[in-house]
């Protein structure tokens, strides 16, 4: 299956990421056993999950009634399954301010099951 091309402000997460030398991120995981939900940014050996959500200014699919009740059960399920999932507005991408809150979750919580900082 052909991967989706990423939002403009996914693009920019994955360079953020990159600038800051955060651990390469998955994209588009698949991290349910039944249903097709996929994370757009995971980092696996840590369980971190970033969720971006843009269009909250212009009545993008994240904002209205049942894109939102759906990405409230797909974070939710990411929860049971053992994900910390992190929600990004668009507006939080571009000004820098999710960045920064991933590379304080790394900072404080990045260390693998072996004991190694991943950052």
């Amino acid at each position: 299956m052909a991967k989706r091309k990423g939002s403009g402000l996914e693009e920019t997460f994955a360079l953020q990421c990159k600038l800051y030398n955060l651990p390469t991120p998955q994209t588009e995981l698949r991290f349910h056993p039944v249903r097709r939900w996929r994370l757009d940014f995971a980092w696996p050996s840590v369980m971190l999950a970033v969720e971006i959500h843009g269009g909250e200014y212009s009545r993008g699919r994240h904002v209205r009634g049942k894109g939102f009740v759906n990405d409230c059960e797909k974070i939710a399920h990411a929860a049971l399954e053992g994900w910390t999932v992190i929600p990004l507005a668009g507006t939080q991408v571009k000004n820098g301010l999710g960045i920064q809150w991933i590379v304080e979750w790394f900072q404080k919580y990045g260390a693998d099951a072996d004991g190694r900082n991943n950052y």
